[in-house]
């Protein structure tokens, strides 16, 4: 079960104080929704939770997660550091991988530790043609964290850096979407109120999280699909060692408007 699953319901709970029954585990029939709540007077809320993500960036993250750092070859003894290389998305990682050694070493040669699309009109002992090739090939930054000593791997680590914008109406179009995604398995439950709780998070979805974070709770109500009552949003703050904690809870029942909620006592803190 994950945390975050729990953690959605017991938020929820917490509104009502009712009774949580999981629904979506070992013996549950295929599509069931997550979890009941059993309300004081004997009706159900039917919950649904999930957490918003961009296909295309979870699969561009998944990717680079499998990819490990790359030790310089014998042919590049040049290489006298450890390179970070920040890369856009929509990138061919295996090309990337394999074409951007070399062209660190004509950096590296130029006496060149750091370079990005902003500070390129800024070195002119830069090579051009390098960091254009560079940029076409998908990478936004590269610099060296450290020097290596004789005898240790000179390696190259990739990571995602993808830049963040955001808007008003941004959760809007998310919640339109995931309640489309959602609805079907609602839908059929048995229930007085059926709830979809979202997550969203700034590794999946950084642009919707950026305008929740802003605290831009939109003007206008998203269209809630068929078959969901109730829709709630939950942002978390920066992960401590211990836990993560809620940063921003919204919620917007069909035709309603978006409402910001105080975070519940003993979930927050």
């Amino acid at each position: 079960m994950d945390a975050l699953e729990i953690e959605a319901a017991r938020v929820v709970n917490s509104f009502y104080m009712g009774r949580i029954i999981q629904r979506d585990g070992m013996k549950a029939s295929d599509g069931s929704h997550d979890y009941d709540i059993e309300l004081p007077d004997g009706r159900i809320i039917a919950l649904e939770v999930t957490s918003a993500a961009d296909p295309e960036r979870m699969a561009l993250l998944s990717e680079l997660s499998k990819t490990p750092s790359i030790p310089s070859s014998l042919e590049h003894d040049w290489l006298v550091s450890v390179w970070d290389v920040r890369n856009e998305p929509h990138v061919n990682i295996k090309r990337l991988v394999k074409k951007t050694e070399p062209r660190l070493s004509t950096l590296v040669r130029h006496g060149v530790t750091e370079i990005d699309k902003v500070s390129l009109d800024r070195k002119r002992h830069v090579p051009r043609d390098v960091c254009y090739e560079l940029a076409s090939l998908g990478v936004a930054r590269a610099r060296t964290l450290t020097l290596a000593n004789p005898g240790e791997v000179r390696e190259i680590f990739f990571s995602y850096a993808g830049g963040v914008t955001s808007h008003q109406g941004i959760l809007n179009q998310l919640i339109e979407q995931t309640t489309k995604a959602n609805a079907a398995k609602l839908a059929v439950a048995n229930a007085a109120e059926r709830h979809l709780f979202v997550w969203v998070t700034a590794l999946g979805r950084p642009d919707v999280e950026l305008a929740m974070f802003s605290n831009w709770l939109p003007v206008n109500s998203p269209a809630i699909a068929p078959g969901i009552d109730v829709v709630w949003a939950a942002t978390l703050e920066t992960p401590g060692f211990c836990q993560q904690r809620i940063r921003r809870l919204w919620r917007v029942r069909r035709e309603g408007p978006w409402e910001s909620l105080p975070l519940p006592f003993g979930i927050a803190d």
